[in-house]
């Protein structure tokens, strides 16, 4: 398995911390059932998009309000 770096304490690989912050809405998969779980994936991917769609792909993410 390769190795993994620049992974944040909570376990997230992202590189900006608005993806992180949504990525970590997957951690409660745990204590659902699966049937709930497609629910979880859809509300994560429409908050992706939300946040990518805005993203400035040449913007430094510690540099942005709310950043870092």
């Amino acid at each position: 398995m390769p190795e993994v770096r620049d992974q944040d304490p909570s376990g997230s690989t992202a590189h900006d911390p608005r993806v992180a912050a949504v990525l970590a809405d997957l951690d409660q998969l745990a204590d659902l059932p699966v049937e709930e779980h497609p629910g979880v994936y859809e509300a994560v991917h429409a908050k992706l998009r939300a946040v990518l769609d805005g993203a400035d792909p040449t913007a430094d993410p510690a540099e942005e309000p709310g950043g870092p």
